[in-house]
């Protein structure tokens, strides 16, 4: 018959438990014959479990406890990004306009340095009152020379063809005076959402 006796110490030292089991009263006590210590992991804190163990003459070696890790919480899955589809680039020639006030065909006047487009009569495609185009006052994201400006609808480009738009000097500044130069200059452009 043996007894064992178990002692779990936790890292901050609040928790121990004693496990043990009674000899039985009819037998004579016996000699402790064996201490063993034994490294076991416990929540990622490594502690010690001490085993006495009393054998009789005729008892054999005791057989290891096995430590059990405590549960782990489950994982939650990630959350997904929100995925908007891209809008497509369209291509064409930039001409810039004169830096000078003007009214487009969305109706509104444009001040000088304002930062405003111009998209072909085929794209813009205007109702009867241009006034009234949905495309008024949207954006396009233009691309020029690894630069970008965003600018905002405010007229229709009369004679271009699907892909050319006319841009402001204010965007000039920003991607380059080569545009204002060569006054026909491949650029990509696309609408954009801004907030």
């Amino acid at each position: 018959m043996r007894a064992t006796l178990a002692f779990t110490l936790t890292l901050s030292g609040l928790l121990m438990s004693v496990q043990s089991k009674p000899l039985p009263q009819q037998q004579p006590p016996v000699k402790p014959l064996a201490v063993m210590i034994q490294p076991v992991l416990a929540n990622s804190v490594q502690v010690a479990k001490v085993s006495t163990n009393l054998l009789t003459p005729q008892a054999t070696a005791p057989k290891p406890t096995v430590a059990h890790p405590a549960p782990k919480e489950k994982a939650q899955p990630p959350v997904p990004a929100i995925l908007t589809t891209p809008k497509p680039y369209y291509a064409g020639k930039a001409f810039v306009t004169d830096d000078v006030p003007m009214l487009g065909s969305c109706g509104t006047w444009m001040p000088k340095g304002s930062f405003f487009a111009g998209i072909n009569t085929a794209q813009m495609a205007n109702p009867a009152n241009p006034n009234n185009n949905p495309k008024c006052d949207k954006h396009i994201r233009v691309r020029y020379g690894g630069k970008e400006v965003v600018l905002t609808i405010k007229d229709t480009c009369e004679g271009c063809q699907v892909g050319d738009i006319i841009i402001s000097p204010a965007a000039v500044q920003i991607l380059g005076s080569q545009i204002m130069q060569i006054n026909k200059t491949d650029v990509t452009w696309q609408y954009v959402d801004t907030t």
